[in-house]
C-alpha cells in the first residue's frame, strides 16, 4: 500500500536516544511509513537567548519543555515554508497500531475536503465516548487535543500557530499550547477513532524525557491498568471528556 501521507517528521533529540532512533527506523517501514525525516533541530543546546526570548519570554517552562516545544514550532515552520499540504507529526517513541496504513487512509479521505485541522491520533489512555461515535466515522471534532505523540495537521493550521508563536511567546507545553490556543488563533481539532498511535513513554517501553516516568515493568503494568479503565470506562461516563464533544465551535 501506498504510503498515504507523504511527508512525515519524527521530533527525535539529535544526542543520548538512540534507542528510540533505532526503534523508529525499524517500526515505521514495519508500519508502512518508509518515507520520513527527523526534526533535529531545537535540541536543548539550540535554545539561544534569540530562541528564548521570542518563542518563552516569561514561560516558566523547563528546559526539555521548551526544547519539545521548539521542535513541533521548527515543524510548522517546514509545513510553511515547504507548502506541505498535510504533514504526519510524530514523537520518537510512536508505536504505530496495526494496520496503520489502512486506518490512516480512512481517516485522511474523511479530512480530503476540510482545512485548518489538527488530528490527534494517538491514545493518550482516551477515546471518543460512544455517546459520540458513529458507524464508519473516524474523525471528531473536539474543544481540546490530548498529547503530541502523533497527529496530523494541515498547511493552513500549521500556518496560523507558526504565524501566532512569532508574534506571541508561549507559557505553556506543546500539548496544553494546542488544546488552549485552538480559539485565540482559530484551528479545529480532532480525535481520531479508533486512535492510532500509543507512546512509548506512557506504556513502560522506554523513560520520559520530560517527567521521568520510568521503563519498568512495573510501569508496564500501571500502564495496562489505567489505559483499561480510562479508555474502555472514563472516557465514557466522566463529564470532563464528554464535555471535550460538546458546543465544538468550526474554523475556516
Amino acid at each position: 500500500m501506498t504510503q498515504p501521507i507523504d511527508r512525515v517528521f519524527v521530533i527525535h533529540v539529535s544526542e543520548g536516544y538512540e534507542e528510540r532512533k533505532k526503534h523508529i527506523d525499524s517500526h515505521l517501514p514495519k508500519s508502512g511509513i518508509t518515507k520520513f525525516e527527523y526534526m533535529l533541530d531545537g535540541d536543548i543546546k539550540d535554545l539561544t537567548d534569540e530562541v528564548t526570548d521570542k518563542l518563552f519570554k516569561g514561560a516558566s517552562l523547563s528546559l526539555a519543555e521548551k526544547s519539545c516545544f521548539y521542535k513541533h514550532y521548527l515543524v510548522y515552520k517546514k509545513i510553511v515554508e515547504d507548502k506541505i499540504p498535510q504533514c504526519l507529526v510524530l514523537e520518537d517513541d510512536a508505536y504505530l497500531a496495526k494496520g496503520f496504513c489502512e486506518k490512516i487512509t480512512q481517516v485522511c479521505d474523511e479530512l480530503s475536503e476540510k482545512s485548518n485541522y489538527l488530528v490527534n491520533i494517538e491514545s493518550a489512555y482516551l477515546s471518543v465516548p460512544f455517546k459520540y461515535r458513529e458507524k464508519g466515522r473516524y474523525t471528531y471534532r473536539a474543544n481540546y487535543t490530548k498529547m503530541t505523540g502523533g497527529y496530523v495537521i494541515d498547511f493552513l493550521s500549521a500556518k496560523k500557530i507558526y504565524e501566532y508563536l512569532n508574534e506571541n511567546p508561549s507559557q505553556l507545553p506543546i500539548d496544553t499550547y494546542q488544546s488552549e490556543m485552538r480559539d485565540k488563533i482559530g484551528f479545529n481539532i480532532y480525535w481520531s477513532h479508533p486512535s492510532l498511535v500509543e507512546q512509548g513513554s506512557k506504556n513502560g517501553t522506554f523513560a520520559s524525557g520530560i517527567n521521568g516516568e520510568g521503563d519498568a515493568i512495573i510501569d508496564k503494568l500501571k500502564y495496562l491498568v489505567k489505559n483499561y479503565h480510562k479508555k474502555y470506562i472514563f472516557s465514557h461516563f466522566n463529564k470532563r471528556v464528554l464535555r471535550v464533544f460538546e458546543d465544538v465551535p468550526f474554523y475556516k
